[in-house]
């Protein structure tokens, strides 16, 4: 701020009574502020940080609802079906990533009057879930 106060000084020259407003001006605008400068590479900065915290919130977000619906699928198939098939199906709805996955398998939860064809089905879906998160790990640049 002094730097562009000086500079202004340096550039226009003011009549007596309006020079004493100015610097009054800038005295108030400094007290009002109570804060210093922040330059371009500290705003990119910020605005880098700010979305890098926004992906890892929405990442922790996705993750609790994850847990959450693995949750409910897992305390719907001891309900329905007993424990032995809900502690199975533990192991396997953690290897599922995809939300609309863990939604189609609470449907066939519903729909379904079999345990062990619930288990057959989350079993194959888990499977086709690892197979595809191999896939992208395959297809990343770190692998080739």
């Amino acid at each position: 701020m002094l730097s562009l106060y000086a500079f202004i000084d340096w550039v226009m020259t003011l009549p007596a009574p309006l020079e004493d407003d100015y610097h009054r001006a800038i005295q108030a605008i400094e007290e009002a502020e109570q804060m210093r400068y922040v330059t371009t590479a500290e705003r990119i900065g910020i605005r880098k940080g700010m979305e890098r915290g926004m992906e890892r919130g929405m990442e922790r977000g996705l993750e609790r609802g994850l847990e959450s619906e693995r949750a409910l699928l897992q305390r719907l198939a001891r309900r329905r079906f007993g424990d032995a098939v809900a502690e199975r199906a533990a192991v396997l709805l953690a290897l599922i990533r995809a939300p609309e996955t863990l939604e189609q398998l609470g449907e066939a939860l519903l729909d379904g009057d079999d345990g062990e064809v619930w288990l057959t089905a989350v079993q194959a879906l888990a499977e086709r879930a690892d197979d595809l998160t191999e896939g992208a790990r395959d297809r990343s640049p770190a692998a080739q």
